[in-house]
């Protein structure tokens, strides 16, 4: 109880103010006794530790259910995957792979990389053995209605990344490289969607984001063009040229090339 209150009920009852209001008094008196009484209870327990014990099983709890959707969704995107690309014999295995290889090389689940309407479509019929059958009527082979929207757009951003960083690839578009037999090229191109997408992620959050994790993805995205230099687009197909010249990278070639650092010995 408050010492400031039991001060001013103690003044009043010594003092005169009181003595022809009995009823009063009466009342001073019985509020005298009720801080005596309180005065002797124990104090009120202090339950700042369990508190922070029940937040912190709570959390762990909803950390726990997370977890277990995550795995869950990480299984049966696996299996849609799957069944996808095995129910032709491989007409969906180069987008696919680039569903897989985009998630891993972004750190996305591949829940998020996968058409909303081509999940739904599995969790109707997925135990079924026409799983495949309606999956493939949805898409009819076409990348952009397997692909969430966001990794078809971030797809077609970095072929028009890639084209302007490289002339030799005008025209480039994502259909030619799932076209392509070549495994390293598709490996590439992935790198740089990924790329691509944590560059929108982290400029989208551009207030939250600091001057050096923007200055990483642009450099990212730098680098995984590069990778791609040896293509060339030719009749709407993309081809590798061996023989293209590139820039000494080591001391040894510079000095092969009779460079700055050639020497006679």
């Amino acid at each position: 109880m408050d010492a400031g209150l039991r001060a001013s009920v103690d003044d009043l009852l010594r003092g005169n103010t009181l003595n022809d209001n009995a009823n009063a008094k009466g009342v001073l008196e019985r509020v005298q006794q009720s801080l005596a009484r309180q005065d002797a209870l124990p104090p009120p327990p202090d339950n700042t530790m369990r508190d922070l014990m029940a937040h912190e099983a709570v959390r762990s709890m909803r950390v726990d259910r997370d977890r277990a959707l995550a795995r869950k969704d990480m299984r049966d995107d696996d299996a849609l995957l799957r069944k996808l690309e095995e129910g032709t014999g491989g007409k969906y295995t180069a987008i696919v792979r680039m569903i897989s290889l985009v998630a891993r090389f972004a750190g996305e689940l591949k829940h998020t990389l996968i058409h909303p309407t081509v999940r739904n479509v599995y969790e109707e019929h997925g135990a079924g053995n026409d799983a495949y059958a309606k999956m493939h009527a949805e898409c009819q082979e076409r990348w952009h209605k397997v692909m969430d929207p966001g990794l078809s757009g971030n797809a077609r951003i970095a072929c028009e990344n890639l084209a302007r960083a490289l002339p030799q690839l005008q025209g480039l578009n994502v259909q030619m490289v799932l076209d392509s037999k070549d495994d390293k090229l598709l490996d590439y191109f992935c790198a740089v969607v990924a790329a691509r997408w944590r560059a929108n992620t982290v400029f989208a959050a551009g207030p939250y984001k600091t001057g050096n994790e923007q200055n990483a993805v642009t450099r990212a995205l730098k680098d995984a063009v590069l990778l791609c230099r040896d293509y060339h687009v030719t009749d709407s197909q993309i081809i590798k040229v061996s023989n293209v010249p590139r820039a000494p990278t080591t001391l040894a070639e510079l000095r092969g090339r009779g460079g700055p650092f050639s020497t006679s010995y």
